[in-house]
C-alpha cells in the first residue's frame, strides 16, 4: 500500500491529482480506515480551502455596498437625541434655576438699595427742615441733594407764630424732586420744650 502525505490528500480533494493516482488513492481509501479518516479530516478544512481559493472567489469580486455616510449621523443623532434632549433640558433647568436665583437676588438687592436711598433722601430732607426752621427767616429756602439717588429738595419757612401752648410754630413749604416726580408739601411745625421741631400738620398740594 502506498503512503500518502498531506499534500497528496489535499491535491486529491482539490481535484488536482492525476487520474491514475486518484484511482489508486481511492482504492486504498477503501482498504485503509485510517487513511480515510485522514482524508475526511482534511475534507472539512479542504472544503473551506477550496471555497477560499476557488476561481469563482478570485474572479470578479462582487461590489460591496457603499457605506452611507449621510445616513449614519442621522441614525446616530436619532439614537442619542433622547439623551441629548434630556441633557439640554437639565442644562436649561439649571440655567433657569441659576438665572431665576440670580434675578431674584438682584431684584432683592435693587429693592434694598432703593429703600436705603429713600431713607437717605428722607433723612436729608428732615435735617434740612429742622435747620431751616431753626435758622432761616421766612421766605429763605434751604436746599438739599442726594447725589447717589439724584433726589433733591428745598425747605422754605413762610410764617412764624405762637400756638395756644405758647410754643413757636412755623409754616413751611417743602419741595422734593425725584426721578419719578416733583412733590410740594405745606406744613406746620412747632418747637417743643426740648428744642426739637415737630411737624403738627401736613398739606399735600395737587
Amino acid at each position: 500500500m502506498t503512503t500518502y502525505d498531506d499534500a497528496t490528500l489535499l491535491a486529491y480533494l482539490d481535484g488536482e491529482l492525476a487520474g491514475a493516482e486518484s484511482e489508486a488513492l481511492e482504492a486504498d481509501l477503501v482498504r485503509d480506515e485510517k487513511l480515510a479518516e485522514r482524508l475526511q479530516a482534511f475534507a472539512g478544512s479542504g472544503a473551506l480551502l477550496r471555497a477560499a481559493l476557488s476561481p469563482a472567489t478570485h474572479g470578479h469580486m462582487p461590489a460591496l455596498p457603499q457605506p452611507d455616510f449621510t445616513a449614519r449621523p442621522a441614525a446616530s443623532w436619532r439614537r442619542f437625541a433622547p439623551y441629548a434632549a434630556i441633557a439640554a433640558t437639565i442644562a436649561l433647568l439649571i440655567g433657569a434655576g441659576v438665572g431665576f436665583g440670580t434675578g431674584d437676588f438682584l431684584a432683592r438687592r435693587n429693592f434694598e438699595l432703593a429703600s436705603e436711598q429713600r431713607a437717605r433722601d428722607s433723612a436729608l430732607a428732615e435735617a434740612t427742615l429742622r435747620r431751616a426752621l431753626e435758622t432761616q427767616v421766612s421766605g429763605t429756602p434751604v436746599s438739599w441733594e442726594n447725589p447717589d439717588s439724584g433726589a433733591s429738595g428745598t425747605v422754605k419757612p413762610t410764617r412764624t407764630f405762637k400756638n395756644h401752648n405758647d410754643q413757636f410754630c412755623r409754616e413751611y413749604e417743602r419741595v422734593e424732586t425725584t426721578s419719578a416726580r416733583t412733590e410740594t408739601i405745606s406744613g406746620i411745625a412747632c418747637r417743643s420744650d426740648d428744642g426739637q421741631w415737630r411737624t403738627r400738620a401736613v398739606f399735600y398740594r395737587d
